[in-house]
């Protein structure tokens, strides 16, 4: 039996973003996210595309915690595009005012087009890419390929919104081509995460990770599915709290703002039966780590 990777070893994992936007599918990737800052260690993170923050912040926020000498950088023009739609400088503002303190050490957003920023990474430079901007088949493909040449021989590239066929949506063709070419691991919870081991020497856990097939992959998807779940029912129930109080303070309806306050926690509570239905799910896999896994995060809650 393939031995699967246990996240226990890597309790990075399980903290709560400390980012939670209103964008929240993005949210339920932070538990895979933050584990693989911790398995691949990177040098160098690059994120082509970042709107509110979440997914930069929850690599910014693992990177800190682990006290890795990464430097992070995000890149984006903060103005928009045809999938995000378009929006105004609060939106920068607002990331800057929670970023800057707490990961400005090491991280750095540029206000800058993909193209634009190319010049300032070395060839072979980047460890850690994660390609989230026009999701069009014709735009992720040259993004892909333009920031290629800056991968290092230990790069993994992450692809959001996989799991979307809809419209023009295009990244799932993509990541359909890149499986020829590269070992591929894809949830697809959350509208979906493409992880492409794109360099030689990737960590062997993430190696063996892509390389999980039937049951043992689906364990494994379930499991993260439902870590994410929480992660994005807290930040349910922490916006909730907020609109709470200024109900109150604007003299509002507080009761209502209550209720469905008292109605995010009981979803929030439903995270536990998710993960019993993940160790349901691997009854088949007794001994296993993952099997493991399930049983210990539950006893952990």
């Amino acid at each position: 039996m393939t031995e699967i990777p246990d996240p226990l070893d890597h309790p990075v994992a399980f903290g709560l973003p400390r980012r939670l936007s209103e964008v929240t599918n993005w949210q339920e990737h932070t538990p895979f996210a933050m584990y693989l800052v911790d398995v691949l260690r990177p040098r160098t993170i690059v994120e082509l595309g970042t709107h509110f923050g979440d997914s930069y912040c929850s690599f910014c926020q693992a990177v800190a915690e682990l006290r890795l000498p990464t430097t992070c950088y995000a890149v984006d023009t903060w103005t928009g595009d045809d999938h995000a739609g378009t929006y105004g400088p609060e939106v920068l503002a607002d990331l800057r005012a929670h970023h800057d303190p707490l990961y400005g050490s090491f991280s750095e957003l540029l206000q800058s087009t993909f193209d634009e920023a190319l010049e300032r990474f070395q060839d072979g430079s980047i460890d850690l890419l994660h390609i989230d901007g026009c999701h069009r088949y014709d735009a992720v493909r040259r993004d892909f390929d333009s920031w290629r040449p800056k991968l290092s021989t230990r790069a993994v590239v992450l692809m959001h919104d996989t799991a979307l066929r809809l419209d023009d949506f295009g990244v799932w063709r993509l990541v359909e081509e890149l499986r020829e070419e590269y070992p591929l691991l894809e949830f697809t919870h959350g509208n979906g995460l493409g992880v492409i081991l794109v360099g030689g020497d990737v960590p062997k856990s993430l190696r063996a990770l892509a390389a999980l097939t039937g049951d043992e992959l689906g364990s494994v998807r379930s499991l993260l599915a439902a870590l994410g779940a929480g992660v994005r029912r807290a930040g349910e129930l922490q916006r909730a709290g907020v609109d709470r109080e200024r109900t109150q303070s604007a003299g509002g309806d507080v009761e209502a703002a209550s209720e469905r306050e008292r109605q995010l926690a009981d979803r929030l509570a439903q995270f536990d039966d998710r993960l019993a239905r993940v160790e349901a799910l691997t009854d088949a896999l007794a001994g296993s780590r993952v099997l493991r896994l399930a049983r210990l995060v539950r006893g952990r809650r």
